[in-house]
């Protein structure tokens, strides 16, 4: 997670940068780009899948965006035994959380293109986006029991050791977003998320929260 949250600062620092800085916005608009701005947050979905992302957006034209982002998935390997436990530590460090036990993992960085659909209301809009994501993934595999810790640290339990592979993936990536841009440097987001790969293909709903020229200050539909 630690990889996830540097990235996810440096998202956020340069946004932030982006957006106090109006000489730079100037030749953003200089060149076509109205609004940019951060989007982060944390989704689930199928097969107990969570999702956790950060993205910065280049709005250009009327309805045009560009994003950028990192994207971490996590659930509990599909391959771990349905009577495995958990050593005694990782209740105590890790909690009663997915972490404590082998996972399957996706770090990917994605990039986006996509459409804004306006509604009536200047303060929601639908953002459609598809586009192509690359990165690595890790997962616990290869399960067996280990009569050696089985006689360590339990008495009525086995205890399994495992392996884990690592690997380089890609895949599809689709959004559609309900954007509620409340101010003009802040909003939030909700809409169902897609990223089809060769190993796992992941389907869920995020939440996020948006930071920086999310809208103009006129109140109008447009950036």
């Amino acid at each position: 997670m630690h990889i996830f949250k540097s990235g996810s600062f440096i998202l956020l620092l340069t946004i932030i940068i982006l957006s106090s800085n109006q000489a730079l916005l100037a030749q953003y608009q200089q060149k076509g780009i109205n609004n940019v701005y951060l989007d982060y947050g944390a989704g689930a979905g199928n097969g107990k899948f969570q999702s956790y992302n950060g993205a910065i957006n280049f709005a250009f034209g009327e309805n045009n965006v560009l994003t950028a982002g990192y994207y971490y998935y996590k659930r509990v390997s599909p391959q771990m035994p349905t009577d495995f436990v958990p050593e005694p530590g990782d209740y105590y460090f890790l909690g009663s959380g997915p972490d404590r036990y082998p996972l399957q993992e996706f770090k990917l960085i994605g990039l986006m293109y996509g459409k804004i659909i306006y509604a009536s209301n200047p303060k929601v809009r639908w953002v459609l986006k598809g586009g192509l994501s690359a990165g690595m993934e890790r997962n616990n595999i290869n399960f067996y029991k280990d009569s050696i810790a089985s006689s360590l640290f339990t008495m009525k339990a086995d205890r399994y050791s495992y392996t884990f592979e690592k690997k380089i993936t890609g895949g599809l990536m689709l959004n559609a977003m309900l954007e509620f841009p409340l101010a003009t440097f802040f909003g939030i987001s909700i809409g169902p998320f897609a990223n089809i790969n060769p190993s796992s293909s992941l389907a869920g709903v995020d939440l996020r929260f948006m930071l920086g020229k999310v809208r103009d200050r006129e109140k109008s539909n447009y950036w």
